[in-house]
């Protein structure tokens, strides 16, 4: 079969052979495999698609099979693979086969944060990729649904994961990355709703979160890995509710931390004025919210501007 594939590049030859390298499990045998191929003809095999579709209708990419198999039998063999795959491709293929979908246009990368996320495998696709803007645009890919790496990372909630892809960015593409929008999210004030990662932090901090527990929260490090000019502009990010992250968190108490990382006071009124697409302020949504509270994060002339605010009901704080 291999020895046909080197002179014969037809579709059929590929395809059977794409089924035998989706049962490779080890990263010897898939260098040797490759290697008895021409080097032009090796992304084509490893782009194949199965003849046999999942539940989904969804034709998987050998490239997918082959490394999902190889977390099958160890996690560590997913590494050795990619670094094999990437040692016998050009460069410009290698980027290719990142850059790739399947029939319904789920990208590669996409695929592979879903069904391995196997960290170290992902730091290593991400850094091999030297362009930053690319990386960040390998990320970005949608299908005809809207899936993405970005979609992925967040509807996986896995910390980690998130982490060791912002790692794999640049400090100034960071903000792009977080304001990515996503569909298809849950939260208190929609069943369904497009939002971003610093949306999805904010609804996790949905207890009193104590200055020790503050450092460790999601919230904290999206902020804290960004230049502190861009803070703001990441907190004023609207989801399709018009919400601000801030009008997704519950407690007070939180907002004195986030307030503590802004630049400028004045930026902090900003936040606490903006109104979502019912008029409701971040201090309308939240609750058990006292004067104490009020006085904890606001100035007292600034308060009395907020409680004469009204949202499309009519409502004030004081309601």
């Amino acid at each position: 079969l291999l020895l046909t594939a080197r002179s014969d590049i037809h579709h059929a030859n590929y395809l059977a052979e794409s089924i035998v390298l989706c049962h490779v499990q080890d990263s010897l045998c898939l260098s040797h495999i490759l290697k008895s191929i021409e080097p032009y003809s090796r992304l084509s095999l490893l782009l194949t698609c199965e003849d046999t579709t999942n539940t989904n209708g969804n034709y998987t990419l050998a490239i997918n099979k082959l490394l999902m198999n190889a977390k099958r039998s160890q996690e560590s063999q997913v590494l050795s693979m990619l670094e094999v795959i990437r040692g016998l491709l050009s460069p410009q293929d290698w980027l290719q086969l990142l850059r790739s979908s399947n029939s319904c246009g789920i990208s590669f990368i996409a695929d592979f944060l879903k069904s391995i996320q196997c960290v170290k495998s992902v730091e290593y696709i991400l850094n091999s990729v030297e362009n930053a803007a690319e990386r960040v645009s390998l990320l970005q890919m949608e299908d005809y649904q809207r899936e993405s790496a970005v979609s992925v990372i967040i509807s996986s909630g896995d910390d980690i994961l998130l982490r060791t892809v912002v790692k794999c960015l640049l400090i100034h593409d960071r903000l792009s990355f977080f304001q990515s929008q996503i569909k298809g999210l849950h939260s208190m004030t929609s069943t369904s709703r497009t939002g971003t990662f610093i949306h999805t932090a904010a609804e996790k901090l949905d207890h009193v979160v104590l200055p020790v527990e503050w450092s460790d929260t999601t919230f904290y490090y999206i902020l804290n890995s960004i230049d502190v000019s861009e803070r703001f502009v990441l907190l004023s990010t609207r989801d399709s509710d018009g919400n601000t992250p801030l009008h997704l968190i519950k407690y007070h108490c939180v907002l004195s931390y986030i307030f503590g990382m802004l630049e400028h006071d004045i930026q902090k009124t900003s936040l606490m004025k903006s109104k979502n697409s019912n008029g409701d302020t971040p201090l309308h949504m939240m609750e058990c919210l006292s004067s104490e509270a009020l006085l904890d994060i606001l100035q007292p002339n600034e308060i009395i501007d907020i409680l004469q605010m009204q949202n499309h009901q009519g409502d004030t704080l004081l309601h």
